[in-house]
Order: structure tokens, then sequence, then C-alpha cells
């Protein structure tokens, strides 16, 4: 599994990063967040997964909020941008069911072969075609390797050992509803309405799994004695 791993890997990097240049990083990150849907369509018909079914609330808002997304986005020069998110989120959902099979793995040791799978494949590319980043950009560059690649995804493979891929993946949709807070607090960039909606929706339905749903099927309290 280490090979399509790490594949998949380097192309959710590429096209994510490409599709947060050409649209808003909010964008990018809603749109590569179809992701849950192809683990679903990926994971009953070529991994053999077995479904909850309470996933499918969140799974429903989920692609109303990035389909409200794509009606106002899928125009203009933005529409390249869109593409790419959209693929992103399709090798986004591999590489969470690849992780889900690797878990029993080193968890750090499959989080440093999928970046150095990244590096090695991107390397001919930044020596021959990219200039030098700044002493500024590196810094920024190593910390969004650490912060934004490393922990969080040596997270995401550990909670894999324990929960369905299905499931992490709509766990992580928690992301998209609070990036907007941070790219306007850090770079003042507005999300516009539909961004919002589409991120509102997809809260209502991560509400609706993780409040309601199990609240319902929690046991009734013991009485005391």
């Amino acid at each position: 599994m280490l090979a399509p791993l790490g594949i998949s890997f380097a192309a959710m990097s590429v096209l994510y990063m490409t599709s947060m240049a050409m649209t808003t990083a909010a964008n990018a990150i809603w749109l590569q967040n179809i992701a849950p849907a192809w683990v679903f369509l990926l994971g009953i018909t070529i991994f053999g997964d077995s479904v909850d079914r309470r996933n499918f609330v969140p799974l429903g808002f989920s692609l109303a909020g990035v389909g409200l997304i794509l009606f106002h986005e899928a125009g203009g020069q933005a529409i390249i941008g869109v593409a790419c998110g959209l693929a992103s989120g399709l090798a986004f959902a591999l590489v969470a069911l690849l992780m889900r099979r690797t878990a029993d793995e080193d968890h750090a040791w499959i989080v440093a072969f999928n970046q150095g799978v990244v590096a090695v494949l991107l390397l001919p590319w930044i020596v021959c075609c990219t200039p030098m980043p700044s002493g500024q950009q590196l810094v920024a560059t190593a910390a969004f390797g650490v912060l934004q690649m490393a922990l969080p995804y040596l997270c995401f493979v550990r909670g894999l050992r324990l929960i369905s891929s299905q499931e992490a993946t709509l766990i992580v949709l928690l992301e998209p509803v609070v990036l907007p807070l941070w790219v306007y607090l850090m770079w003042g960039e507005t999300p516009r309405w539909w961004t919002m909606g589409g991120g509102g929706l997809i809260f209502v339905g991560l509400t609706l799994r993780y409040a309601w749903l199990e609240f319902r099927k929690a046991p009734p309290p013991i009485p005391p004695p």
C-alpha cells in the first residue's frame, strides 16, 4: 500500500496548493473536502468497507455545502482552481483509505515516508524551474511543513487506527469551518457569502451527527439507588 499512498499524497499536495493559488484559501480547502463522498464511494466499491448510516447525515450536508460553493465559483478563471480542488479531494480520499490500511505501522514513519515522496518527486521541478525562496519564505515553508503537514497527519493516521476512513474524513470537515476565521484574521481575506453558507451547512451536518445522533443512541442514565 505504500507506493500508491505516497503517490496519492503527492498528488493531493500539488493539487491543493495549485487550487489555493488560483482561488481563495477558503474555497480550496472546502473543495478538497468533497473527499468524504469519494471515501464512501471508493470504500464500498473497491475496499469493501462497511457503512455507518449516521454518517450519511453530515455527508449530505457537506455535499450541499460544497455544491453551493461550486455553483457560484465555477466560472471565469476560478474554474481551474475549482477543478484542482475537486481533484485534490479525490486524492485525499485515497490517502485516507490507504492510511487506514497502513495504520498498524509506525505512525511517524508513515508520515515521513509520504513527505519524502513529495520532496523526491518535486525536487527536479524545484531545481530546474523555480527561483530560490527568500530566508523568510523558507521559515514559513518549514512552519507549514511541521504545523500543517507533519503534526496533523500524525494525529490523522493515529485516529485511523481507531475509527473508519469515512468518519475520519467527516471529522476533518471541522477544518474548513474555522479556516475563514484564521484567513480573515491573518490576511484580511473576506470569504464570500456562498463560502460562509457552505461552511454553515457543513457545521450543521457535523452538529447533527456528533450531538443529536450520538445523544439519541446514548443509554439512559442509571437512576440513583
